[in-house]
């Protein structure tokens, strides 16, 4: 059973949209203690269901506080404020998020990343049982942990099109979107950066039920590895308004 009540609210609104926020650390995002944190605190932008590695479900009820000592945000707060700021007031979020995660670890069935994917799911889909969930998109950024080595970059692509097309079947929801930023140069160090990067954009130029973002103007805030603030807000929202030129009715 969930330790938090979502907004009453959410239930004007009808079916809610579900949106899953998954990746590796610049998923996780910054600490809610963090000084460095998103910079708009509104606290009527968001109406959310949040799972994170390691903690139990959470609601945020504004942009930089939150219920879990552990929980942290993102570009997953900016792009539900963008979707809410827009009247895409049903839309929530669920997020899985692990800090040096692998792509493999979030595809396979038997892997503990996609296990923990699904049982935020049903999580989420108990909590809104009420009015029901329609999933719409899995927002996805990862990438650094995959630029290690030239095998899990080769095969980077084909394994991200192993894990959309198992969480289609697993969430019954053929259509589901995917979106994602295109990572610059500038955001590591690795070895097979550009490689994992193409790959990507190789998938989303494949894939037509998906779009990938430009970060070439966001900044790093530990030498390359992982965005600041306002290029969590910047993502976010970027991703937000392609998202709604693509699928305008959620």
């Amino acid at each position: 059973m969930s330790n938090y009540k979502l907004p009453y609210r959410t239930r004007a609104y009808g079916q809610a949209l579900g949106f899953l926020f998954v990746g590796q650390s610049n998923m996780v995002g910054i600490p809610s203690a963090d000084t460095d944190n998103l910079t708009d605190s509104r606290n009527d932008a968001i109406i959310p269901s949040w799972h994170q590695a390691g903690t139990d479900p959470v609601a945020l009820p504004d942009g930089v506080e939150t219920l879990s000592t552990n929980a942290s945000h993102g570009c997953d707060v900016a792009f539900l404020r963008r979707l809410h700021s827009r009247g895409l007031h049903r839309a929530v979020g669920v997020k899985y998020a692990a800090n040096g995660q692998g792509l493999e670890d979030f595809f396979k069935p038997t892997k503990e990343g996609y296990d923990n994917i699904m049982t935020a799911c049903a999580q989420a889909q108990r909590d809104f049982a009420s009015v029901g969930i329609k999933w719409r998109s899995l927002v996805w950024v990862q990438g650094q942990h995959d630029s290690s080595t030239e095998a899990e970059s080769s095969a980077y692509e084909a394994n991200l099109n192993s894990l959309v097309d198992q969480l289609r079947i697993d969430l019954k929801t053929p259509d589901l979107f995917f979106c994602s930023p295109l990572h610059p140069p500038s955001w590591s160090t690795k070895d097979y950066d550009a490689e994992v990067r193409a790959a990507v954009a190789a998938y989303v130029a494949s894939e037509p039920l998906s779009l990938s973002v430009d970060a070439e103007d966001t900044d790093t805030r530990d030498g390359g590895i992982h965005y600041e603030a306002e290029s969590f807000e910047i993502l976010g929202n970027r991703m937000a308004e392609a998202y709604l030129v693509e699928r305008p009715k959620g």
